[in-house]
């Protein structure tokens, strides 16, 4: 049996909804980028292991902050 899913009763709603979306993605991938960016700047610059250390904690931090940006 096929299920036939019904449009939104407000147009407008389901394109307000595709345009809050679309921003979560863009605000999750610049906040990505610029800290890859910094980071990898960072790492050029001063190639210790505490230094790789730091890197690695703060990419996490970047990824759960992206993680819940994208999950609301």
């Amino acid at each position: 049996m096929e299920e036939q899913q019904q449009p939104p009763a407000n147009g407008n709603q389901a394109s307000k909804s595709e345009t809050e979306r679309t921003k979560q993605v863009t605000v999750a991938g610049w906040t990505a980028g610029v800290s890859a960016f910094f980071l990898m700047g960072a790492l050029a610059s001063n190639g210790s292991w505490p230094m790789a250390i730091g890197v690695i904690a703060v990419a996490a931090m970047v990824a759960t902050v992206c993680y819940f940006i994208l999950k609301r």
